[in-house]
């Protein structure tokens, strides 16, 4: 990522695919690697949804605010509670954000649903 490529591979769909439920939540988690120094790190582990082009509910993690190396590979997450949307072509969003001059990598980005019968599931 740098300059020129903002926005990492992500999650984009809309709430009338995903069914999210009431209490449900995703995970996201993703490593990131650069080679300056952490402070200098100006990118954000985003999840929002959008109504209408407009974001609501928008949760972030300032990555130059974690205590991240440089020169390695850092996992980085961030769980965010899905809210009920007022409609269902609602976009549930989740990326990262570079806004820095330099380059960074971003590499195995997961994203993990969590619901109330899945949750049910996993503690039976």
């Amino acid at each position: 990522m740098g300059a020129g490529v903002p926005y990492s591979p992500g999650l984009w769909t809309r709430f009338k695919d995903l069914n999210p439920g009431d209490s449900s939540w995703i995970r996201v988690t993703g490593f990131v690697w650069f080679s300056f120094p952490a402070a200098g790190l100006k990118c954000n582990l985003v999840a929002t949804c959008n109504h209408k082009g407009l974001n609501y509910k928008y949760m972030f993690v300032d990555l130059g605010r974690e205590n991240l190396k440089p020169g390695q590979w850092n996992k980085v997450g961030i769980d965010y509670r899905i809210p009920t949307p007022p409609d269902p072509e609602d976009v549930l969003q989740a990326y990262f954000w570079y806004r820095g001059g330099g380059e960074m990598l971003v590499d195995d980005i997961n994203i993990e649903i969590f619901t109330p019968a899945k949750l049910k599931e996993n503690h039976e």
